[in-house]
């Protein structure tokens, strides 16, 4: 319960940290050469290195969410490792894209109004399915965040399709209609 009402107050801060640096950028989007455009010029990298970085990076993903279905079986007796592999095989695949994009453009990209909540969803699951399974080594816990985090990267992938996101609550709400009658007829 504890951890619960942990998550709840720390995505509360980070909702009204994301709000106050949003309105911060709208109000204060100044010429000036920041931080991110000198990061942006120390490491440009050819279209080569690009592409090559990607598929690097998507391959070690795909290599980490091989070895953590490899750990399924035994999670009950080695959740760390299962929860290491998953998280890492996650985080490969998301910063596959950086090297298309650059880490300026993704980062903003990711905390774009549309997809923060599923950002920071996504990034509090993977951290959180890490605490579960090294600090508490809670099997449920381990299951519960790994489930939140594989929905917060399916939300956050389908904002990046149009439309695609009010084509699953669509479905989800015909879904609950169908169900709902399904069951009243049958008690």
């Amino acid at each position: 319960f504890r951890l619960v009402l942990g998550v709840s107050r720390t995505m509360h801060i980070v909702l009204d940290i994301k709000d106050k640096l949003y309105h911060q950028e709208v109000e204060h989007s100044s010429p000036t050469v920041s931080v991110w455009d000198d990061f942006g010029e120390s490491f440009s990298l050819s279209t080569t290195q690009r592409m090559l970085g990607c598929v690097m990076s998507l391959g070690m993903g795909v290599v980490c969410l091989g070895l953590a279905v490899f750990f399924v079986p035994m999670i009950v007796f080695t959740p760390a490792k299962f929860a290491f592999f998953f998280t890492c095989g996650n985080l490969f695949l998301l910063s596959g894209t950086m090297f298309l994009v650059g880490p300026k453009r993704q980062i903003k990209s990711m905390f774009d109004r549309s997809r923060a909540t599923a950002t920071i969803l996504y990034m509090a699951s993977m951290i959180l399915t890490l605490v579960a399974a090294v600090r508490f080594g809670s099997l449920m816990m381990v299951i519960f965040f790994t489930c939140i985090q594989v929905v917060a990267f399916v939300w956050y992938v389908l904002s990046y399709i149009p439309f695609a996101r009010t084509v699953v609550k669509t479905i989800y709400n015909r879904m609950r209609q169908v169900l709902g009658l399904l069951f009243r007829r049958s008690s």
